[in-house]
C-alpha cells in the first residue's frame, strides 16, 4: 500500500490524501489490479463541508469520477469520496510505475488542482525469450563415441536469465531429464555419459534447452544430432553390451573412434 503526503484545497481547513493498494499480480496476463481511494478530512472539529460535485481521480492516465453529495460530509472524521479498483498492464519486462493525481470540485465550496504521486508496482517475474540456436558437436563431426566429449552451445536469450534446463533424448528414448545449468554463461562441455553409449551404435542422440529466470520458463529449443559410433558387442555375464575397440598409434593406446568393414567390396563405417 501507498500513501501519498496530505493535499491541499482551496479551504485552508480541508486536506486529502490518496491512498494505492495493489492485488491479484498475475503473471500469465502480466497485469495487477490497483484499488485506489481518495479521503478528505477537515483539520478543526465543530464544523462540515458539503454540497454537489464531483471527485476526479487520474489512474495511469485514465480520468475517473465519482458523483459527491451534499450527504457526504467532509467532517473531522474523514469521508472517502472516490474509490476505484482498475486492472494495470505492466511493462514487457513486468516493471510498472503509475501515476496517481486527484482533485475536487464542490459547486461554490470546494475546489483543488490535480495532485498526486507516482506509485512502483510489483515486478513481475517474466519468462525469458526462446533460444533461436541451439548446437552439439563431438570430437568427430557428427559422430560421437563412448566417453567423447561433447561441447553444447547455444545464443543468448533477452531477458532476466538465472539458469538453463537441459533434457536429452536418445534412439526411442523420449525425452529424459538430465540437468540444470546454473548462471548466464551459453557454453558447457562435458564427457560423454556411457550409459547412453552403451544403448548401441548408430543410435541417434540430441539435446534440448530451455531459458530459465527461477520458475519461469521460456520455450524449448532442440538442438542438432549426433550419431553413437560403436565397437563390437560383447556378452558379458549372459548379457549382451557394446565394447570399444582400441588401437595402439606410435605406442600409445587409443580407443577407435570408428570401426570398418568391407560391405561386398565396399568398406564402409559399422555403424
Amino acid at each position: 500500500m501507498a500513501v501519498s503526503g496530505n493535499l491541499t484545497t482551496s479551504n485552508d481547513r480541508v486536506l486529502y490524501n490518496i491512498t494505492v493498494t495493489e492485488s491479484n499480480v498475475n503473471a500469465a496476463t502480466n497485469t495487477s489490479d490497483v484499488t485506489v481511494s481518495v479521503r478528505f478530512w477537515r483539520t478543526n472539529t465543530g464544523y462540515e463541508t458539503y454540497g454537489t460535485g464531483t471527485c476526479y481521480c487520474t489512474i495511469d492516465g485514465t480520468q475517473y469520477t465519482q458523483a459527491v453529495t451534499p450527504s457526504q460530509k467532509i467532517t473531522n472524521s474523514g469521508i472517502v469520496l472516490f474509490s476505484k479498483k482498475v486492472s494495470i498492464a505492466h511493462n514487457s519486462d513486468g516493471s510498472k510505475t503509475i501515476n496517481v493525481k486527484a482533485k475536487i470540485n464542490i459547486n461554490n465550496v470546494l475546489s483543488s488542482d490535480y495532485q498526486g504521486f507516482n506509485v512502483t508496482l510489483t515486478k513481475i517475474a517474466q519468462a525469458p525469450s526462446g533460444i533461436s540456436s541451439f548446437t552439439i558437436s563431438a570430437g568427430f563431426g557428427n559422430y560421437i563415441g563412448l566417453g567423447d566429449t561433447i561441447n553444447l552451445s547455444w545464443s543468448k536469450p533477452s531477458g532476466t536469465v538465472t539458469g538453463y534446463e537441459l533434457q536429452y533424448s536418445y534412439g526411442d528414448s523420449g525425452w529424459q531429464a538430465w540437468k540444470t545449468v546454473t548462471g548466464t554463461s551459453t557454453t558447457v562441455s562435458f564427457a560423454g555419459r556411457t550409459d547412453i553409449a552403451q544403448t548401441g551404435a548408430g543410435k541417434v542422440i540430441k539435446y534440448r534447452i530451455r531459458a530459465l529466470n527461477g520458475s519461469y520458463a521460456s520455450a524449448w529449443k532442440e538442438s542438432n544430432q549426433l550419431i553413437m559410433t560403436g565397437g563390437m558387442d560383447l556378452k558379458v555375464s549372459n548379457a549382451w553390451k557394446t565394447g570399444s575397440i582400441w588401437i595402439n598409434v606410435n605406442g600409445t593406446w587409443k580407443r577407435a573412434k570408428r570401426v570398418w568393414i568391407n560391405v561386398n567390396g565396399t568398406w564402409k563405417y559399422s555403424v
